[in-house]
């Protein structure tokens, strides 16, 4: 019983960890696509923002929230794989070898 616990806790951590580091790249893309040219000219100073990726310009304002969030599923991922380490049962080589599991 305690080895479907373990799979279930690394296999939630493992989805965890993808989707933080999904959401951390989304965000840095999201971030990095921002720029903005300001013209010095006698009348005034006019900027003009511009994204390289048209697609990711909505997402530049919420950029730092869905980094925050990429980071948050990745330490609860770690967490989770490090308490699902923690609590599955040791196994001896000698024990994996004759077939006999803790279960």
């Amino acid at each position: 019983m305690r080895a479907d616990l373990k799979s279930t806790e690394m296999g939630a951590a493992v989805i965890l960890l993808a989707i933080g580091m999904a959401s951390i790249l989304l965000g840095l893309a999201a971030f990095s696509n921002y720029s903005q040219v300001c013209y010095v000219n006698p009348g005034g100073f006019p900027c003009v923002t511009t994204y390289q990726v048209v697609i990711l310009a909505p997402l530049y304002p919420i950029a730092a929230e869905i980094l925050l969030i990429g980071v948050g599923l990745d330490m609860i991922g770690l967490a989770s794989a490090f308490f699902g380490l923690q609590q599955a049962p040791s196994r001896t080589p000698q024990q994996t070898a004759q077939g006999n599991t803790q279960d």
